[in-house]
């Protein structure tokens, strides 16, 4: 399988699942048409879950990524999906669009509005969370060291907006918090609104998406300068190795092996990408050492992958 069906699947675990179940290489036996396919899964009971909102947000994430007709359609061929929406006349984006407006409404019929901010806030405010951090501040600024996903990072500042206009006023909302939330810090304690905490959360969310959307190579740019600095020598397999040592997440590893792909797919010769890496701060050239770019990028990519793999599998 190419490297870059392999991202595609690695990155959309759920939709992979979802369309090779659903939509295989004999889906039209089973049911005249798509519309009595989706209706037969969604009348499953146990995709009454969050499952739906994990559908729903990799669908967007998709969508945002691929663009136009053509490139969905891709997407959807290295996903598995063989049910082709322009067999009934509609374009791929319009019929994944309505498919993503359909998981959002599905989802909130039965699960919990605020799962994601919920796991956000009772995940990193804890009941132990002032051993892990001097201040609320630095718990926050702790999440976002972690680089999460724009796509993320939007879904929680949408799921902040909902529950501010639900709850109103301070006092409801503090409550909230940890009720609803199972946040143990409370805005008020440090002398602090719980509205105008939430809000400036809310913006925050917001404008770390906005900086993420406009580095498209910063995950591969942290990892490029911190594994191959001027000081140490360019061994792939140790680099990466050390990276998984390090902690390093499977989402962290599917985002470098991803903008690996997109780099190499933007600048196409060796030229091009040894130059695209050294303005990433790479320090090593692999010129210089008798290496096409374009091959040693690739390799970087198949260890990623096969990590991302490994780690997937566990």
């Amino acid at each position: 399988m190419a490297p870059t069906h392999r991202c595609i699947r690695l990155t959309f675990p759920e939709l992979t699942r979802f369309f090779s179940t659903y939509f295989h290489q004999d889906w039209n036996r089973e049911a005249g048409n798509a519309a009595d396919i989706l209706a037969w899964f969604f009348a499953l009971s146990y995709t009454k879950s969050a499952k739906l909102q994990r559908l729903a947000t990799e669908i967007r994430k998709l969508i945002d990524a691929s663009g136009d007709d053509p490139g969905i359609e891709a997407a959807l061929a290295a996903l598995g999906c063989h049910y082709h929406p322009r067999a009934d006349r509609r374009s791929a984006r319009a019929w994944l669009e309505d498919l993503h407006d359909r998981m959002l409404r599905e989802a909130e019929a039965a699960e919990c509005q605020y799962r994601d901010l919920k796991q956000f806030l009772g995940g990193r405010f804890h009941q132990d969370w002032d051993l892990d951090a001097a201040n609320a501040d630095e718990v926050v600024a702790q999440f976002f060291a972690d680089r999460p996903d724009p796509v993320d990072l939007r879904a929680l500042a949408t799921q902040i907006r909902r529950f501010i206009n639900e709850y109103g006023d301070d006092a409801r909302i503090e409550t909230a918090l940890e009720e609803a939330l199972w946040c143990s810090y409370a805005p008020s304690a440090d002398g602090r609104p719980a509205r105008a905490w939430l809000e400036d959360l809310h913006d925050r969310m917001l404008q770390e998406a906005e900086v993420a959307e406009r580095q498209p190579y910063r995950d591969l740019a942290a990892f490029l300068a911190a594994s191959f600095p001027p000081d140490r020598n360019a061994d792939t397999e140790g680099a990466v190795a050390q990276f998984v040592a390090s902690g390093a997440t499977l989402r962290q590893l599917l985002a470098i092996a991803t903008q690996m792909c997109q780099l190499i797919a933007a600048h196409g010769n060796d030229a091009g990408i040894e130059a695209a890496l050294a303005g990433l701060g790479c320090s090593y050239r692999p010129s210089a050492a008798g290496r096409p770019a374009r091959a040693w990028l690739e390799d970087l990519c198949e260890r990623m992958l096969r990590e991302a793999e490994a780690i997937q599998q566990q």
